[in-house]
């Protein structure tokens, strides 16, 4: 689950206790924890792709086009999100996902003005530092 309706937009004070650290909320941005990955570098007319996991389950996938290609905009497909990025920034995702920070799955929304990604969080972050370095202005 990338997002789940936990009935309210932002916290005050940090995360909450009875929030799972896999569903944080902020903002009414959504992160999720990623748990593990997955590579599929395809021959032929296949997009590489890195899928992501949380608890087993498939929350979404990196999709690596070619560098003159138009980006499609991101967006959440039969509950799984879809990031979009050129075939040149593979090395660098893939590098932070075999970090040791811990990376989530942020998914903000689809189409222009949404900034969606892979987010580094560590675990004394509070949700409103979070939020603050978010906001474009």
């Amino acid at each position: 689950m990338v997002s789940a309706d936990l009935g309210y937009d932002a916290f005050s004070d940090g995360f909450p206790a009875t929030v799972p650290r896999h569903e944080w909320r902020i903002n009414a941005v959504a992160l999720t924890k990623i748990d593990s990955y997955a590579v599929m570098y395809s021959a032929n007319q296949f997009s590489p792709r890195i899928w992501l996991l949380a608890k087993g389950d498939n929350i979404g996938q990196l999709i690596f086009q070619p560098e003159d290609a138009p980006l499609p905009p991101d967006a959440k497909v039969g509950g799984q999100v879809n990031l979009y990025y050129h075939l040149e920034q593979f090395p660098h995702a893939l590098d932070l996902l075999e970090s040791d920070a811990q990376v989530s799955l942020l998914f903000n929304g689809s189409g222009g003005g949404f900034e969606n990604g892979l987010l580094t969080v560590p675990e004394n972050v509070t949700s409103d530092q979070i939020s603050a370095l978010l906001k474009h202005d």
